[in-house]
């Protein structure tokens, strides 16, 4: 470490360094400058270098011992040297002396550059991505647009049916999604159960914590077997004629999911909010999921009404 109360010029000597700095860039003005001490560094010292001209920022080791933890300046160098002009955004290094003639000891020299702190984000209310984001939604704003009569699909007024012709195949697709998230809220909580521990034993262990992940392995389980039927019904049938099915799926898979997920939520704690695991997200999908190519109210109705349609009264 640098003894308290060392002099600047001492450890910098601007008598040799300034002329090697003027040198280097071009700038005559660095033959005079002052210096800085950046606080905050644990071994290697760090300097702003000042002069009418601007800014630099100057490294070298200490004048005691380096810490073995210090990082390797002249490893520094090479990297950030071999980083410049790839659009990694590093300082540009003016001047290296890894000979030591100037101050006893190697140094370098950089531009000071505006610093990036990049920290883990914790979402606020629904976390991202979204959904949109997730798969590219996006609005889109007809304004001042014409479409000439010989560019019309279909008859006027049928843009809901050929919607609907699509959403009947596409809704088995946010099925089948939202059995995948299921699946794996259930690895991540049986993961989390077998190494975590509560009240002195691993949470595996708990009466609650099995009941959750045996009904959330028997609800995928039934929902995966209803989304299979339903496909099987669309290739063999059509999708019309699985158009109840088809309401169905759209409305049990996304509920088991959200219902998995929010188990998995409770097992993990807080950590359920971060984007170290993706439940947060998960869950904000598999709820939009409920809402998305019609709500599971709409297609209760659909259900009902097919099924008042074929059930005869029943005959004792």
């Amino acid at each position: 470490m640098t003894p308290a109360g060392t002099r600047f010029d001492e450890l910098l000597r601007p008598d040799r360094v300034g002329p090697r700095i003027a040198a280097a860039t071009g700038v005559l003005a660095w033959t005079d400058f002052t210096a800085e001490l950046i606080a905050g560094g644990k071994s290697n010292l760090t300097f702003t270098l000042t002069s009418t001209d601007g800014e630099l920022i100057l490294r070298r080791p200490p004048t005691g011992k380096l810490l073995p933890s210090a990082h390797d300046m002249a490893r520094e160098a090479r990297i950030q040297t071999g980083l410049t002009g790839t659009g990694v955004p590093v300082a540009t290094i003016l001047l290296t002396e890894p000979s030591g003639a100037d101050l006893g000891v190697p140094y370098y020299v950089m531009e000071k550059v505006v610093g990036h702190v990049v920290r883990d984000t914790l979402p606020r209310g629904t976390p991202p991505p979204t959904p949109t984001s997730q798969h590219g939604h996006s609005e889109i704003v007809f304004s001042g647009v014409r479409v000439p009569a010989e560019n019309l699909l279909g008859g006027v007024g049928d843009g809901f049916a050929i919607a609907q012709a699509r959403l009947g195949p596409g809704r088995i697709h946010h099925a089948m999604r939202a059995i995948g998230m299921a699946e794996r809220a259930l690895a991540l909580m049986v993961d989390r159960a077998k190494s975590r521990t509560a009240f002195g034993k691993l949470l595996s262990e708990q009466g609650v914590v099995q009941a959750h992940i045996a009904n959330s392995r028997i609800e995928i389980d039934q929902a995966r077997l209803q989304v299979l039927h339903c496909a099987w019904m669309i290739d063999d049938h059509g999708a019309k004629d699985a158009r109840f099915e088809i309401s169905a799926i759209k409305v049990i898979a996304p509920q088991v999911a959200c219902t998995v997920i929010d188990r998995a939520i409770e097992i993990f704690g807080a950590a359920r909010i971060s984007d170290d695991v993706p439940l947060a997200s998960f869950y904000a999908w598999a709820r939009a999921l409920r809402i998305v190519d019609g709500p599971d109210a709409v297609h209760r109705r659909t259900i009902a009404k097919g099924e008042l349609r074929r059930t005869p009264p029943f005959v004792g």
